[in-house]
């Protein structure tokens, strides 16, 4: 796994995992003090006092007062574990199912060098913050940027007859092909015109300036756009499905560039984040809420049950989806097609049928649902499941035909409980701590033998 890799997945952790959330789940007991917590330091041994040792959720941090450690999540695992930065980055990435249990096993060695890079470079107490735009700016400024793009034959084709899109779905949602710089003299001149300069893009992801230039350039990538919107129709950002996959790269990535943020060559670079995207179908018929991962799932889930799909794009990336339940139900355009008030009281957790042998989405599914019960209690929550057989993703499924008879519904409650007794009976009879030490494979054999729904 290479540097870049690293540093992406090493972003996505601190984006989106609370450093409360993760102490706690390595056994940190801690005790709420104002809007911070106290804990006893777990790196000092004999008299202790919790005073010394405090988290900071606003700034994602810790701070050890007697040892001067401090830092995000990530340097806390690597402190508890003996482990380098990157090593603890992966240990986090495969328990909050950031990465598969084979991507952290074919992991390599990292040279003192480049764990020590990694660190300086992601693990800063005090860091300037990047704002991105609001949802407004960002929309006119995608928009326009789409408005110099078109979509390639063999891109349609993919969309066509690998996602089995119609041409409808394809002009609606404004899939695109990547486009070269080439269009980047007319495209800042559209963007002057419509701001009065161009300063609007220091805040806007994708764009950045080498220091020294006279004007803005844009991240390049050889793939298909996926625009990114939110409950209001703005685009809010961009996912690139990409042409092709280097060793240890993701399939799919954010238009951003944050890579210029610390970089002395460049200035004014912007993280995408990791915006939730909202499918709105044309007629809505139930007030029912269907979350997945995915662009092509929730547009799959849309078109077929006639109800609003939304999609983290990675499983981990959750944090979000209380507030865009709100925006979805404070939506006049929303509002307009259901014909009513839309508020939502029945939501589906549609996620691949792995879920019942890969732990760490079960895990990630758990946490996101008993937040949403926290924070609005009287939902009803289901999980939907289905043979593998019949495909991994809702889409697989629904292209195969089977959404209508293979495709089942279990209460929460149910699910986790039982679910709970499946990984209990399996560390019991393998005689271990950790679930993950587990084959996805044998786990499953287990799923099957004691999951009885």
């Amino acid at each position: 796994m290479n540097k870049e890799k690293l540093s992406e997945i090493i972003e996505t952790l601190k984006a989106n995992l609370p450093i409360e959330t993760v102490m706690e789940d390595f056994g940190i007991k801690l005790y709420r003090c104002g809007k911070n917590y106290n804990a006893f330091s777990p790196f000092r041994t004999g008299k202790r006092s919790r005073t010394s040792f405090t988290i900071s959720p606003k700034l994602n941090i810790f701070k050890d007062w007697v040892t001067g450690q401090a830092g995000d999540a990530i340097k806390f695992v690597s402190l508890l574990e003996n482990v380098s930065y990157p090593e603890a980055a992966l240990i986090l990435a495969r328990k909050y199912g950031y990465i598969t249990e084979e991507e952290f096993q074919g992991r390599k060695k990292f040279t003192k060098k480049l764990s020590e890079d990694l660190e300086r470079k992601h693990n800063k107490i005090e860091k300037e913050e990047h704002k991105i735009a609001k949802p407004e700016i960002l929309d006119k400024v995608f928009r326009l940027f789409l408005s110099h793009t078109k979509l390639s034959d063999e891109h349609k084709k993919h969309l066509l007859f690998e996602r089995k899109l119609s041409e409808e779905d394809i002009e609606k949602h404004m899939f695109f092909s990547f486009p070269s710089r080439a269009i980047m003299r007319k495209l800042l001149k559209d963007i002057e015109n419509t701001f009065d300069g161009l300063d609007v893009l220091k805040d806007v992801p994708g764009f950045y300036k080498r220091k020294g230039d006279s004007n803005f350039t844009f991240a390049k990538y050889k793939g298909i756009g996926i625009p990114i919107k939110n409950a209001f129709d703005q685009i809010i950002g961009i996912q690139i499905r990409s042409d092709e996959v280097k060793e240890g790269h993701s399939r799919y990535l954010w238009f951003s560039s944050s890579f210029a943020i610390d970089d002395p060559k460049f200035e004014f670079g912007t993280s995408s984040g990791s915006p939730i995207d909202v499918v709105i179908p044309s007629v809505i018929k139930y007030s029912v809420l269907f979350i997945t991962e995915g662009k092509f799932k929730a547009i799959k889930i849309a078109n077929t049950y006639n109800c609003i799909a939304i999609s983290v794009q990675g499983i981990g990336n959750w944090r979000n989806i209380l507030d865009t339940m709100k925006e979805i139900e404070s939506s006049e355009k929303i509002k307009e097609k259901h014909g009513k008030n839309f508020v939502i009281k029945n939501v589906f957790m549609a996620f691949d049928s792995d879920i019942c042998y890969n732990v760490a989405v079960f895990e990630q599914i758990k946490k996101l649902t008993d937040t949403l019960l926290e924070e609005k209690p009287g939902l009803n929550i289901y999980y939907t499941y289905w043979d593998i057989n019949y495909g991994k993703g809702i889409d697989d499924l629904i292209n195969n035909g089977g959404h209508k008879d293979k495709i089942k519904k279990y209460e929460k409650s149910v699910w986790d409980s039982r679910y709970e007794k499946v990984i209990k009976k399996a560390k019991e009879d393998e005689n271990i701590d950790e679930i993950w030490k587990i084959p996805k494979e044998k786990f499953a054999k287990y799923f099957e033998k004691y999951m009885v729904l």
